[in-house]
Formats: C-alpha cells, structure tokens, sequence
C-alpha cells in the first residue's frame, strides 16, 4: 500500500475513533466560546486518565469554556475517545484538529470558527 493510502486509512481511523468528538463540535459551533482575541472557538480538547486509560474531552460546553476538573467531570459518564497512552491520545487528537481544520495553522485558518470578528 503507497504511503499516501496508508496516511488515508489513518485518518479514517481516527474520524471513526472521533465521532462523538465532532457531533460535540458540530453542536457546539452554534454557540462558539469568544478566546478574547477576536476570534472564536467551538472545540477545545485535553486528554485525562481515568479507570478507562487517557481520553481526550471536550473542554467547551454550552459556549463556555470548562477548566480541568469541571470538564473531566462532565465527561465522565460520556463516550469519548479512550487510548493506553497519553502519546497516542494526543498524536490523534492533533490529527482530528487538522483533518477538520481546526487548528490556527495551515488549512485551519480558513475555518470560521477562528476567523476574527467582521471578516
């Protein structure tokens, strides 16, 4: 398999993996989290471990933004992406951001979410 099938069939992988992540986003981007820099966000992660392993949550919630424990909490009872590792928690995570274009760099700067205000 060429290496560009390979890195596809990753991706894939992860969006399958991150399906609860994105209904989240996409529900969440009604109500975006102003980052007081004129731009916007509706999805912010952080991995925590818990009984399961490392899971990478959701940090925005209802237009707000929830610090550690509130979001840890919140999340607790929900299906979120679980790994063994916190190295492979986030190399998935930061190829779910990118695959969306959620991230400030590269294609992510088109995203609207991160756009500022009046453009």
């Amino acid at each position: 398999m060429p290496n560009r099938d390979r890195e596809r069939a990753k991706v894939r992988k992860v969006m399958r993996k991150f399906a609860p992540m994105t209904r989240h986003h996409n529900r969440e981007a009604k109500n975006p989290v102003d980052n007081g820099d004129g731009s916007y966000s509706s999805v912010s992660t952080m991995i925590v471990g818990d009984d399961r392993g490392e899971r990478v949550i959701p940090t925005i919630r209802d237009g707000q933004r929830l610090e550690g424990k509130e979001a840890a909490a919140r999340a607790r009872k929900e299906d979120w992406p679980t790994y063994k590792t916190v190295r492979a928690a986030d190399r998935d995570d930061k190829t779910w951001h990118r695959t969306l274009g959620l991230t400030k760099k590269g294609p992510g700067s088109l995203n609207p979410n991160h756009r500022k205000k009046g453009r």
